[in-house]
């Protein structure tokens, strides 16, 4: 291949009369090269066929008027759809700061939380120790008013007993009398009864 115009490197699309291909390699007379400049006699590799001796490009042109058309209509959709896009990039990025300033926000309380929660339980627990005297102070008075009461039961049942005691020796005197009244009433009838039977 003899380049007329511009420089051929590795990795170009290459038409060549009716082969294409993508260079692999390059070699002049003097070896493997890089690129190759005009009225540079070379060897490449990666044509799909081998081209005809002395043949041109002559679809270079309209290949070149099918790459500018393409780059503009690539051009023209980039710019019409580069508003939108701007629009969703910066929702995104505005989206993704009013996340960022949320999670700094609760990073902030928990900082704050495990700042602030040892001093409360610390001030809990003083409150709960300092509880501990009027506890036992309670307990004793509890303790000593359960005595008290005992003792007030104790002399109310004592007190009740002794009268129905009372009551009781009262009712066995009554229950004497009367049953003394009893027998004198019998033996009277009694002896009545007798004294007729005599008669």
């Amino acid at each position: 291949v003899l380049v007329q115009q511009g420089t051929l490197k590795k990795g170009d699309a290459v038409i060549c009369g009716s082969a294409f291909g993508q260079v692999r390699t390059l070699t002049a007379a003097t070896g493997p090269v890089e690129e190759a400049g005009p009225a540079v006699p070379i060897e490449i590799t990666g044509l799909e066929a081998t081209p005809a001796l002395a043949s041109g490009i002559p679809e270079a042109d309209e290949v070149n008027d099918k790459i500018d058309l393409l780059k503009g209509v690539l051009q023209w959709d980039l710019e019409r759809e580069f508003k939108d896009r701007l629009w969703r990039i910066r929702r995104n990025l505005r989206q993704t700061g009013e996340a960022l300033v949320e999670t700094q926000r609760s990073r902030r309380q928990i900082d704050e939380t495990m700042r602030m929660e040892p001093l409360r339980f610390e001030e809990l627990s003083d409150r709960v120790y300092g509880l501990a005297p009027r506890i036992e102070g309670m307990k004793m008075r509890v303790g000593d008013a359960m005595g008290d009461q005992r003792a007030f039961l104790k002399s109310i049942a004592v007190g009740e007993l002794q009268a129905q005691k009372q009551r009781l020796d009262i009712y066995t005197v009554q229950a004497r009398f009367a049953l003394a009244a009893i027998y004198d009433v019998a033996a009277t009838v009694g002896e009545a009864t007798v004294g007729e039977v005599n008669e």
